[in-house]
């Protein structure tokens, strides 16, 4: 399979290795659909969605609505869509501390901490 990014630390590429079996990777490209949006034009050029031909002429050729049904039918898990993952024993279920985990590589995001008065 083709990689198509990697882990960076502080502007430098990360050599990750291999995959390590059974070890279970959460990633995502936006936590809603608006930030999705905000994306998909970088994605569609050069990121994640640009390693397919045939991904690169859907999102050339893509309206708005086209956009939203795409993000509904890949970004949306519906219940139809679980139960064919569970069924299909491909389910994970679990609720990861996310904001937790991206502070303690990260650090705090901008603005963290203000109050305002």
């Amino acid at each position: 399979s083709r990689r198509i990014h990697g882990p960076w630390r502080d502007g430098v590429r990360l050599n990750s290795g291999g995959f390590v079996p059974g070890l279970a990777l959460l990633h995502y490209h936006a936590a809603d659909r608006q930030e999705w949006l905000d994306q998909v034009s970088y994605r569609a050029s050069t990121g994640a969605y640009s390693a397919r031909p045939g991904a690169r002429a859907f999102f050339a050729a893509a309206d708005r609505e086209a956009l939203l049904e795409f993000y509904r039918g890949v970004q949306v898990a519906t219940p139809g869509l679980l139960s064919r993952l569970e069924a299909a024993g491909l389910m994970l279920s679990a609720r990861p501390p996310l904001e937790a985990a991206r502070a303690r590589w990260f650090g705090p995001p901008p603005g963290a901490g203000l109050t305002s008065r």
